[in-house]
């Protein structure tokens, strides 16, 4: 799911809303540590990249890899006990380009519409299905280990 600005114009591959507001989880068993706190302080992340990598626009189309124009329009991003919550009223910021930067994979991330304080019902649902995966290759591993 990319997103990228041209101009005004918002063109959105993935889930599509008349809503500027979006958020997201992701379980933590997903991610290395070194993306844990990258996500945490993608901000910092974004201005380092930028700092080698200027934003080159090209009649009025972004000419970079990464189009982190609107970097100001900021996510509020919570950390729980296991996954990472993030949730904006404006969604400019492409997080869905950020998290290709640091490879995070499109199947490990829940999009929702609009503006969340936590988790919605569907992000709910998913984390429960991320969590009886962990469950699962827990015991997995236990087996593997009980029969060597």
């Amino acid at each position: 799911m990319t997103k990228k600005d041209h101009g005004k114009m918002k063109i959105r591959n993935g889930f599509v809303s008349n809503s500027s507001s979006s958020s997201f989880v992701i379980h933590k068993r997903n991610l290395s540590e070194t993306q844990i706190v990258k996500i945490l302080n993608y901000q910092n992340e974004v201005e380092e990249y930028l700092k080698d990598n200027p934003l080159v626009y090209d009649d009025n189309y972004m000419d970079n890899e990464f189009d982190f124009s609107y970097v100001e329009d900021t996510w509020y991003i919570k950390e729980y006990e296991d996954f990472i919550f993030g949730e904006t009223s404006m969604d400019n910021f492409s997080f869905s380009t950020f998290f290709r930067f640091i490879n995070v994979s499109d199947k490990d991330v829940c999009w929702d519409d609009g503006y969340y304080s936590d988790p919605s019902t569907e992000q709910d649902e998913f984390l429960k299905e991320e969590r009886k995966k962990l469950r699962k290759d827990k015991l997995s591993k236990i087996d593997k280990n009980e029969h060597i």
